[in-house]
């Protein structure tokens, strides 16, 4: 790949990452105004064990997708042991 699409799509990738990310911290700004941190804290860990298996799932799953994604693309069907 040459630089110039290289650096394309580098900035495409970096502005989009920068819009969710500020747009995420606009809404977390908007939705715990006049939290306390401790108040911030537990609420976390209440979202976290609510949503725990819903959480490594999610992971696993994600997981399990780029593992067939990139032996899909790589073209190695082959299982090899580590």
């Amino acid at each position: 790949m040459n630089l110039v699409r290289f650096s394309i799509f580098t900035a495409t990738g970096a502005g989009i990452w920068v819009i969710i990310l500020a747009f995420l911290g606009y809404w977390f700004g908007i939705t715990t105004e006049g939290m306390s941190y401790g108040d911030l804290v537990h609420e976390g860990k209440a979202l976290l064990g609510k949503h725990l298996l819903l959480i490594l799932f999610s992971c696993a799953l994600v997981t399990a997708v780029y593992i067939w994604m990139h032996r899909f693309v790589t073209g190695k069907n082959s299982k090899k042991t580590f």
